[in-house]
């Protein structure tokens, strides 16, 4: 009997081997080879303990294949981080631009790809980085879950919008009219809450069409507020916007000169902004170009500097409701930016230690940065900065923490 069980085995094996080399459907592929030579040399075991046996190793062989497929999938490479600093060199070796940040993702162009770049996020600890949109040129701001930017697409130079997510991309010059590069349409942006004030540059229609102007950000009722003016600078501050313009004066000796006014965001009560109180030479004041930026409830202005006369009246500030007007600093000075209530500045004063400055919005704890800078940005809660020798530094908004980037 022993034998016939035997004999009966053996040729249940060659005929599984039979059909496996003849390329026909294999009979249990959970059969391994070392279950099969077990096989051979188990002729004394009873019918019922040879049954158990082939039922355990079908269940040993699916364990370890289970096993086998679960180490794959968990032996994934973790993410490549896109550090802070990182972020910094490439900016300023011009590989990525125009960064915004909000919340803890940093929205940026990366350069050289589709011509004119692409539209990247990145979360600030370095992770998540990723494309959001091909052609991009220029990120201006994020809000109310979508990314506004610039698209230089068949030559023309678009206001566009995306959602963070990357869908539901919109183009505003579809509802308003495509233009050429130097035609560039929508210019100086500021978003505040439903709608987007812009200066118009287009005069397809004659000088008496520039201005400025607003439209609500799903791209309906554009409307023009203050039109044959030239505007430079644009910022909201509850129902007022106030921005610089310049105007022409033929009975001047200078053509233009340049004002600063402010007008209700519905289009009326316009308004100079009175600068004479603070200001010595209004009419050589004027006579400049006036920049200016906004932090909380104050404008700090001051005129273009000349690099003739090497003068630039300096800094003033004057609140957004048209008192307090005053000088801030004396000497010849440039605001760069406003961080964190900090103002970064250039003073430019042969009688005084020239160089990249900073001080608090509320005129104390000024202190020297740097001899000469060439680029800063802000990036997360660090400020960055290349010298004229091409180095790269970080530090905190009030100066403190500095040190290199390697």
């Amino acid at each position: 009997m022993k034998n016939l069980i035997a004999i009966f085995m053996l040729a249940s094996i060659v005929l599984l081997n039979s059909c496996t080399w003849n390329g026909g459907q294999q009979i249990s592929k959970h059969i391994s080879d070392e279950s099969v030579e077990t096989l051979k040399y188990s002729s004394n075991k009873s019918s019922e303990s040879q049954k158990q046996f082939i039922d355990e190793s079908i269940e040993n062989d699916k364990k370890t294949e289970t096993l086998s497929k679960n180490s794959s999938v968990n032996k994934k490479e973790p993410p490549v981080k896109y550090s802070v600093d990182e972020f910094a060199k490439d900016y300023f070796t011009a590989k990525v631009s125009y960064h915004v940040q909000k919340g803890n993702w940093l929205y940026y162009i990366k350069e050289y790809e589709n011509r004119s770049g692409s539209l990247y996020k990145v979360k600030t600890d370095g992770t998540g980085n990723q494309k959001i949109y091909d052609k991009a040129s220029e990120v201006i701001d994020v809000s109310g879950g979508w990314v506004y930017f610039y698209q230089y697409s068949d030559d023309t130079f678009s206001l566009c919008k995306v959602k963070t997510n990357g869908k539901n991309f919109y183009n505003f010059n579809n509802d308003i009219r495509r233009v050429k590069w130097e035609e560039r349409y929508m210019h100086y942006i500021n978003i505040s809450g439903d709608w987007i004030y812009y200066y118009n540059t287009d005069t397809a229609d004659g000088d008496k069409t520039r201005g400025l102007y607003k439209i609500k950000t799903n791209g309906k009722y554009n409307s023009a507020l203050d039109t044959d003016i030239t505007v430079n600078n644009i910022y909201v501050s509850g129902n007022w916007i106030y921005y610089t313009a310049y105007i022409e004066h033929k009975d001047y000796e200078c053509n233009f000169h340049y004002y600063m006014y402010k007008i209700k965001t519905n289009g009326k009560e316009k308004q100079e902004v009175d600068l004479s109180e603070a200001v010595d030479d209004i009419e050589k004041f004027n006579n400049t170009d006036i920049s200016m930026h906004m932090s909380k409830n104050w404008i700090y202005y001051y005129s273009t500097f000349n690099s003739d006369t090497k003068e630039n009246k300096g800094i003033y500030k004057i609140k957004t409701d048209g008192t307090n007007n005053q000088e801030f600093i004396k000497y010849n000075s440039s605001i760069i930016d406003i961080f964190d209530d900090w103002i970064y500045f250039n003073r430019y004063d042969n009688k005084r230690d020239s160089g990249t400055f900073i001080i608090k919005t509320n005129g104390i704890g000024e202190k020297k940065i740097n001899a000469n800078i060439n680029n800063i940005t802000k990036i997360s809660e660090w400020i960055y900065y290349e010298d004229d020798k091409g180095s790269i530094y970080k530090m905190r908004p009030d100066g403190t923490k500095k040190k290199a980037i390697k």
